[in-house]
């Protein structure tokens, strides 16, 4: 059983690695630089963006203010969750 599970999490370590590798040579191909603006392409406010915002030219036409406040948004939604967390 513990050796089944084991197996099982490394096939997965190795499915997200493998994830990331993809979502890597994806976004240099259609974000070229992308990966300087975010140093973790995986990270929470790069998925954000990545979301809200599906091409180069859409973020590079959207309003400045728009896309900080949606990072902002997030972030302050991060930061309640563990100001939340540690005062309980």
């Amino acid at each position: 059983m513990l050796r089944n599970l084991c197996r099982e999490y490394y096939d997965l370590v190795d499915d997200r690695a493998n994830i990331k590798k993809k979502l890597s040579n994806d976004l240099r191909v259609a974000f070229p630089g992308y990966e300087k603006v975010f140093s973790d392409i995986t990270g929470n406010t790069s998925l954000v963006i990545l979301k809200s915002y599906s091409t180069p030219e859409a973020i590079i036409n959207a309003p400045k203010e728009d896309v900080l406040n949606l990072i902002l948004l997030f972030l302050k939604r991060v930061f309640y969750g563990l100001e939340k967390l540690i005062t309980s």
